[in-house]
């Protein structure tokens, strides 16, 4: 895990507690250029449903990849159970940052 994931995931995680969202058994993803994954980059991006109730991310899959021998990904779904948006801080300025709390 990069450290700039690993900072702002601990940030929204402190904003959500101290909101009283329950936070135990969930996922967030936030949106910082890059979508992140519990603090982990998701460099090839991310899908919301059209009724916005899910949220696909691509996972590497090495048991595929094995079978393969190429370098693969296949989706993973999360129920949405909450969107907001919030500033995060990114260098020197405050960005305005999608964030969801999925159901894992």
């Amino acid at each position: 895990m990069n450290d700039f994931g690993f900072n702002q995931l601990e940030i929204l995680k402190k904003r959500f507690i101290s909101e009283g969202i329950d936070i135990n058994d969930k996922s967030i993803i936030f949106i910082i250029n890059n979508p992140y994954l519990d603090g982990e980059v998701i460099e090839n991006g991310i899908a919301i449903s059209k009724d916005k109730r899910w949220l696909c991310v691509p996972i590497h899959d090495e048991s595929i990849e094995a079978s393969l021998g190429d370098y693969c990904f296949k989706p993973k779904c999360f129920e949405i159970d909450l969107h907001c948006t919030t500033f995060l801080l990114c260098g020197e300025m405050n960005v305005l940052t999608d964030v969801y709390l999925l159901n894992r």
